[in-house]
């Protein structure tokens, strides 16, 4: 009798634990702000938020035949285009507390990417003596983030480092404000995410379980990330990692493909759908969680 009165009191207090845990993994939510595209422009695509809201990202403008950027502010107006006048399309990818904007730009032969900084009206063009170089993201002491052909760097402070993990192509998308960045590494078709903390440790491979690839694409100060990811039959979606390896999953309605690709730190993601009709814009809100 003693024995079965222990054995129920285990199964309690087993299911008071992981039922507890299960509704925990169940509290998150996301809340939908809103969709949006660039008036006048097609296949808008987002790319990075800061703390007060203002989102960055570019679109297509068919007359000129290019890509240009845009800022989405917060008050839900828009910034008139982005075009760096050093070249042909302009990709902003991330902006700072501070305004500043950073990102690709193609030169005239719509082929080859240099990276920018933009502060004010002024533009700063990064070209690392490589095929190709992407800005990503920048965080708020000007540090910055990206990729080459097929390595990744940090500048910190002015020093930039190059990095690769695991011998594979490594491509970094973002830097928090304590200097991690967040990318993914690929081989073949197959592509994991890392975690790249200021003392230069990684922490790789990231995979959601059940998924083809894991794509990480941003990081805010608490240690939340955002990405997509990819199922066998190449159903995408967008995820939100919080640090224990939790993750929580989102598609917006309706949608085809669904990528989160920003966070700030008030648990706002940007994030880009496709449809029928092409590629737009959304930003949500995380409700719930810690």
């Amino acid at each position: 009798m003693k024995q079965r009165q222990r054995l129920v009191l285990l199964l309690a207090a087993w299911v008071l634990f992981f039922g507890r845990q299960i509704l925990a993994e169940q509290e998150i939510t996301f809340e939908i702000l809103g969709r949006f595209d660039y008036p006048g422009g097609s296949n808008t695509f987002v790319s990075g938020i800061n703390d007060r809201g203002d989102v960055v990202g570019s679109f297509v403008n068919e007359v000129l035949n290019r890509s240009e950027g845009f800022v989405r502010f917060a008050d839900g107006t828009f910034s008139d285009p982005i075009v760096n006048p050093a070249g042909r399309s302009t990709y902003p990818s991330g902006i700072n507390n501070n305004g500043t904007i950073c990102g690709s730009y193609t030169l005239a032969d719509g082929a080859t990417f240099r990276g920018f900084l933009l502060s004010g009206s002024t533009f700063t063009n990064f070209d690392f003596g490589t095929p190709n170089t992407y800005i990503r993201r920048v965080n708020d002491a000007g540090n910055f983030c990206g990729t080459t052909l097929d390595q990744a760097f940090v500048s910190i402070d002015g020093a930039l480092i190059m990095f690769a993990v695991a011998n594979r192509t490594t491509d970094v998308w973002g830097i928090n404000n304590l200097n991690q960045v967040v990318g993914g590494a690929a081989r073949l078709a197959t592509e994991y995410s890392f975690r790249r903390d200021a003392d230069g440790s990684i922490d790789w491979p990231i995979k959601a379980p059940g998924f083809q690839n894991t794509d990480m694409f941003d990081i805010d100060d608490k240690g939340r990330m955002v990405g997509f990811v990819v199922d066998p039959d190449t159903n995408t979606q967008g995820f939100l990692l919080r640090p224990g390896l939790r993750f929580a999953f989102f598609s917006y309605p309706g949608a085809s493909i669904t990528e989160f690709i920003g966070i700030n730190n008030h648990g706002y993601i940007c994030g880009t759908f496709y449809d029928a009709h092409g590629s737009h814009g959304f930003v949500v809100r995380v409700r719930g969680g810690d």
